[in-house]
């Protein structure tokens, strides 16, 4: 919870209290109150939502202002990995609970999700107020975070062990894994379509295994995501791929997860193919600003 000087006058912390934050994910569960979205990938949308109680009677005072002041609370979001954010529109103070909610659409968030609920200023009223009064439209008043670890496309995928030394890994002890896509039926379930091959030799990938959850398995998780969704990407804008970018392909098939990655770049589909074709460099570094930074060299 912040309460700090912003040049004006803001509400005490005990203003207002958060009754519940809600989840939902798209076509699955809702959950109050969740820290880890164990339901959740890269290709569902999310409807974030928060219940603020407060005193609406005492907030003008509390600001110095006059009594025909209007307030109204906002819930804001932004991500870790992708650096994309929004917010709800400012639903207007006028009881004692008021509630915000917002779309979070597909491929707009990754790593986690910081939610923020705030109590801002809508007009100031027409009476006396003191000097040190807010004033100004959507003045921050009152703020407080909730914070949701995303599971990601990773750990939904099958991943298959491999012993040292076996296909497809032979003599290749420093190699991490193996993403292989089967392109033949877009509209098949993405993770009857992908399979993730590790490295069992590989020190980082026992380390991942061995203790997941933990610092190393986090950075190998999120270069793994990048991986991935290069490959899924490269098959996609390959000149002889058979993926049709206009194509409506049913929700959670290869086809329908494809679109989603190449959503994440939000440029038109010619112009990505270009780009990918002729500046491969510049596709990845904007792929790895989009997901992340890759911060374990295995």
């Amino acid at each position: 919870m912040t309460h700090s000087s912003r040049g004006y006058r803001t509400l005490p912390p005990t203003a207002a209290r958060i009754d519940r934050w809600t989840i939902a994910v798209e076509d699955g569960p809702s959950y109050d109150n969740m820290t880890i979205a164990t339901d959740w990938t890269y290709y569902q949308s999310i409807q974030a939502s928060v219940e603020v109680l407060l005193d609406a009677a005492g907030l003008a005072s509390a600001v110095g202002l006059p009594d025909d002041a209007e307030f109204g609370v906002s819930l804001a979001w932004r991500t870790s990995r992708v650096g994309l954010r929004g917010s709800s529109a400012i639903v207007p103070v006028d009881g004692a609970e008021v509630g915000a909610s917002v779309l979070i659409p597909v491929g707009a968030v990754g790593g986690s999700l910081t939610l923020e609920a705030k109590v801002v200023l809508v007009t100031p009223g027409t009476g006396h107020r003191d000097e040190l009064a807010p004033t100004e439209m959507g003045s921050v008043l009152w703020s407080t975070e909730w914070h949701v670890m995303l599971e990601g496309i990773a750990a939904r995928l099958p991943i298959i062990p491999v012993s040292a030394g076996q296909h497809p890994f032979i003599d290749l002890h420093n190699a991490r894994w193996l993403v292989k896509v089967d392109m033949a039926d877009l509209e098949a379930p993405i993770d009857a379509a992908v399979r993730i091959f590790v490295n069992e030799s590989n020190e980082n990938v026992q380390r991942m295994m061995a203790e997941p959850g933990g610092e190393t398995a986090n950075a190998m998780t999120s270069s793994l995501l990048i991986d991935i969704q290069r490959e899924l990407m490269r098959l996609a804008l390959a000149e002889d791929s058979v993926y049709e970018h206009d194509h409506d392909y049913p929700d959670g098939s290869l086809g329908d997860a494809l679109s989603a990655s190449l959503g994440l770049f939000r440029k038109d589909f010619e112009l990505l193919q270009n780009i990918a074709h002729y500046d491969a460099a510049s596709f990845d570094v904007e792929l790895q600003g989009r997901l992340g930074e890759e911060r374990v060299n295995g």
